[in-house]
């Protein structure tokens, strides 16, 4: 979501009291020059609770993640000592020190520009069977919808792509 709808949103939920969980789980696999601001950059109530983890781009099998959770930190703090059977603790310092030799760092920089590539490749598929027998997907689906077919057309799915 763009920063100044981002920006509104959490305006709008403050005006009415209104919390936000944000799944942040993929942020750090952000394409372009730096990461998006999150939700919870604009959330001057504490009503934004910021979700991230290590489980997405990381370590699947560590389960490992973390909430930034504003007015709600104490809640959120007490329900997991209620709930959490036990911490994995030997995960989390496995991370930890992944994180301080730099290496965490270094393998977001290789994820990115590997998802790059194939974003690339998708892209390039796409476009290049898009004008098939010189006619558009959306005219194709104009068609299509014309003769009670359903298909949907290719460039909102590289539109997509390429936000």
């Amino acid at each position: 979501m763009p920063e100044d709808r981002k920006k509104a949103l959490v305006a709008l939920l403050a005006k009415h009291a209104i919390p936000l969980i944000e799944d942040d789980a993929y942020a750090e696999l952000f394409f372009g020059a730096k990461r998006p601001l999150p939700a919870k950059a604009f959330d001057n109530e504490g009503l934004v609770m910021n979700c991230g983890s290590f489980s997405r781009c990381l370590a699947p099998g560590y389960r490992v993640g973390w909430v930034a959770g504003g007015r709600f930190s104490a809640k959120i703090e007490q329900m997991l000592l209620m709930y959490t059977l036990s911490p994995a603790i030997p995960a989390e310092a496995a991370i930890a020190a992944y994180l301080d030799q730099g290496g965490y760092d270094r393998h977001l920089r290789r994820m990115r520009k590997a998802l790059a590539g194939y974003l690339a490749g998708a892209v390039e598929t796409v476009e290049m069977h898009d004008t098939v027998r010189g006619e558009s997907s959306r005219a194709r689906h104009r068609t299509a919808m014309k003769q009670k077919l359903s298909s949907p057309p290719a460039p909102s799915q590289t539109t997509l792509m390429r936000t």
